[in-house]
C-alpha cells in the first residue's frame, strides 16, 4: 500500500480481482457465446512457433460448447 501511496494514487476502497471472478467469468462466457473469444490451450512452444510463422491457431475453430467445456 505504501508503494501505491508513493505513486500519488488514492483510493476509497481496497478490492481484489478475485472478489469479481464471478462477474468476470460471466463476461467471458458471453464473449464465447458471441464467438468473440476462444480458449487456446496450445502448448507454449508450439504457440510461439505458430505466431512467428503467422499460422492461425487450431483453437480458433473451437465451438462455443468446446470453449465452455475447456474453460
Amino acid at each position: 500500500m505504501e508503494d501505491v501511496k508513493s505513486l500519488g494514487i488514492t483510493y476509497s476502497k481496497l478490492t481484489y480481482t478475485s472478489d469479481s471472478f464471478d462477474i468476470i467469468f460471466g463476461y467471458l462466457r458471453e464473449l464465447f457465446q458471441k464467438n468473440l473469444a476462444y480458449v487456446d490451450n496450445t502448448p507454449v512452444e508450439k504457440m510461439r512457433e505458430e505466431r512467428t510463422k503467422r499460422i492461425e491457431s487450431e483453437c480458433r475453430k473451437f465451438t462455443v460448447e468446446q470453449n465452455l467445456a475447456i474453460f
